[in-house]
């Protein structure tokens, strides 16, 4: 398969920072066999998409409904952290943040 000019190359690898190799390797095949299940002539945003959703979520689809109460807690959480670091130590170098979900289950 070819990928789709819709693939925001840019954007998909920030998507994907933090996953290995093996990772995104696989997020890639599946995608493909996405794409081949919905007769698509190449793998586009919505097939990556899914891929990437099936990699984090473990396959599972629904569990993202269940979890975003708890994305959204972390998020606060963790961006908490990031305060606290700016305000409070001042010799730490703070460039930026990054939030990657994962799964906690």
């Amino acid at each position: 398969f070819k990928v789709s000019d819709d693939v925001d190359i840019d954007n998909l690898a920030k998507t994907v920072s933090g996953f290995t190799g093996a990772d995104i390797a696989m997020i890639c095949n599946e995608a493909g066999i996405i794409a081949l299940k919905n007769n698509k002539e190449s793998i586009d945003r919505d097939s990556l998409e899914e891929a990437i959703d099936n990699k984090v979520f473990n396959g599972n689809r629904t569990k993202r409904e269940e979890h975003r109460k708890d994305k959204e807690i972390v998020a606060y959480h963790e961006a908490g952290h990031a305060i606290a670091t700016k305000l409070l130590a001042k010799k730490v170098a703070f460039f930026f943040l990054i939030l990657l979900y994962r799964n906690i289950y």
